[in-house]
């Protein structure tokens, strides 16, 4: 588990958009990165981006800023990992329904992981109905064409 656990986040820190990966088998077992079992662990990176459009990421052991761990985990922290996964808070310092909100929402979706990544939260459903409104408006225009020809013509 211990190779592998070092690959992946070496594999990750390999990443173009990937400024630093950090794990716990590449920072000598810190205790507070993996599951009492020992059979999962967080895998931290930072990803390159406008630092200053996250206030704070929040995870299952405790909340970082600017890639430092500023508090420790706390009794509500259990509340980002389970027996499926995990999951990070990233808590935006700008206004979520804005041009930041929509980059911040690229920038984490865009970073490559080898496991399956979502994001959600009112600037993600923003960018998600963007592109659901403006991938559909050439089909509609098609449709409303041919309607329009249709009536006119025939």
């Amino acid at each position: 588990m211990a190779a592998e656990g070092a690959a992946l986040t070496k594999e990750l820190a390999r990443e173009p958009s990937v400024q630093q990966a950090s794990s716990y088998w590449t920072l000598r077992s810190a205790p507070p990165l993996r599951s009492d079992d020992r059979r999962q662990a967080l895998v931290l990176a930072r990803i390159a981006g406008n630092e200053d459009e996250v206030a704070r990421v929040d995870a299952a052991t405790g909340s970082y800023q600017r890639g430092r761990n500023v508090a420790p985990p706390t009794a509500g922290s259990t509340r980002f990992s389970s027996q499926h996964g995990t999951w990070l808070a990233v808590v935006p310092s700008v206004e979520p329904i804005s041009r930041a909100g929509e980059r911040l929402v690229h920038d984490v979706r865009s970073t490559p992981a080898p496991f399956e990544t979502l994001v959600t939260g009112p600037s993600a459903e923003l960018v998600d109905s963007r592109d659901s409104i403006f991938g559909s408006l050439p089909l509609a225009a098609a449709i409303i064409a041919a309607v329009t020809f249709a009536l006119l013509f025939l």
